[in-house]
């Protein structure tokens, strides 16, 4: 079953359904769009658009569709404005991208179906059963840089990028970076192997070998309580049995 579009993905899909200009710059600019209307998307949400290939994007903006007395709040700025107007819609989102707003009592005609049967809207290359594919683990860094060291809108960000020099990351902006991407992938990325990077795609390299050294790493068993240690054989350590002879007192 595909996963449900993300809010802050489908603001902007229905904002650029009505807007050609920002159409255009979302095609573009991608997250970066997003922050000039006020909407800030995580990183799996900038992942997720990022990922999507313009054509594809062009296509699903093309099939979406705002009521008349919703446009003005998509037409502004105000991003909140925009999710309150999606919110307090009928249509919505299909899974997978799809996204509503095509008219089925509208289609054209099509042969050989037969008119007491409701037409399917064309897919025109969508296949609406098959999910998003998942944001690599490339896109999702690149998401974080972006977002982390405050990128330019339309500065492009890839493997050859230098943090320093080309993004101009300082000491305290390297520390936020790190801190965030070790949160958001669940390792930790020695102090010197994090000296020796310079480019986004060290950063993508040095993720992608602390989540294979993780994967691989046995599971560490914790000791027992002292409590909980099993006595041998399940019998509980005493003084040895007489067998009814007593001792002797001399």
């Amino acid at each position: 079953m595909s996963a449900p579009i993300p809010k802050g993905v489908e603001v902007l899909v229905h904002k650029a359904a009505v807007d050609p200009a920002f159409k255009a710059d979302l095609l573009e600019r991608r997250a970066a769009a997003a922050a000039d209307i006020g909407l800030t998307l995580d990183a799996a949400e900038a992942a997720m658009l990022a990922a999507v290939p313009a054509a594809q994007l062009e296509t699903i903006i093309a099939r979406t569709s705002v009521p008349e007395e919703h446009r003005r709040a998509f037409l502004g700025k105000a991003a909140a404005a925009m999710a309150a107007a999606l919110a307090a819609m009928s249509g919505g989102v299909a899974a997978g991208f799809q996204l509503q707003g095509v008219r089925p009592d509208v289609l054209p005609p099509s042969k050989g179906i037969r008119p007491d049967q409701p037409v399917p809207p064309p897919t025109r290359g969508i296949q609406p059963d098959r999910p998003m594919p998942k944001p690599t683990t490339a896109d999702r860094v690149m998401a974080i840089v972006r977002t982390q060291c405050k990128v330019a809108d339309g500065q492009a960000v890839n493997r050859d990028t230098k943090l320093a020099k080309d993004l101009k990351a300082d000491a305290a902006g390297i520390a936020a970076l790190r801190k965030e991407i070790d949160g958001q992938f669940a390792v930790e990325i020695p102090t010197e192997a994090y000296k020796k990077i310079e480019s986004v795609g060290q950063l993508i390299d040095a993720v992608e070998k602390a989540i294979k050294d993780k994967e691989s790493k046995p599971p560490e068993k914790k000791p027992l309580p002292p409590d909980r240690i099993p006595v041998d054989g399940g019998v509980r350590p005493g003084p040895p049995a007489t067998f009814g002879v007593r001792p002797s007192t001399d």
